[in-house]
């Protein structure tokens, strides 16, 4: 069975997203389990994952890092008008998240769920990173 597609002519609200999010969390993952955390790890993924590993430097200094991970706890990175996650929703274990985004005429709804977090302050850098799974229904666009 294919999992649902969430489509609409207009963005989902808050109500809608949370309630798809919910639909999201009694699917499940629609990846076997045995992968959960490899990201977290550096594991080596499988053959079949396109992993993205994208690095950019926005600045230095203890500033620009609480500057930019006060941005990414508001899910800044999908703020662009066509995509966006609801800004309040916590950036949290297991915490559900819904990206909104738009593709051609329609929104497109896609329930995903925060796996894991790592906030630390090394003597030589700074890390804010967190990884995010497709839930049972997820239409990655």
């Amino acid at each position: 069975m294919f999992p649902p597609i969430y489509l609409s002519l207009l963005k989902f609200d808050s109500k809608q997203q949370r309630l798809i999010c919910d639909a999201g969390l009694e699917k499940g993952f629609n990846y076997n389990s045995s992968y959960q955390g490899l990201t977290k790890t550096n594991s080596k993924p499988p053959g079949f994952w396109d992993q993205g590993h994208i690095r950019v430097k926005v600045g230095k200094g203890r500033e620009t890092f609480e500057a930019g991970k006060s941005l990414l706890k508001k899910w800044g990175q999908f703020q662009l008008g066509w995509a966006e996650v609801d800004s309040g929703t916590p950036v949290q274990v297991e915490s559900p998240v819904c990206v909104v985004a738009k593709t051609l005429f329609f929104w497109t709804a896609n329930p995903l769920k925060v796996m894991w977090k790592n906030q630390s302050l090394p003597v030589c850098s700074w890390v804010l990173a967190w990884s995010l799974i497709s839930r049972g229904g997820a239409l990655l666009t």
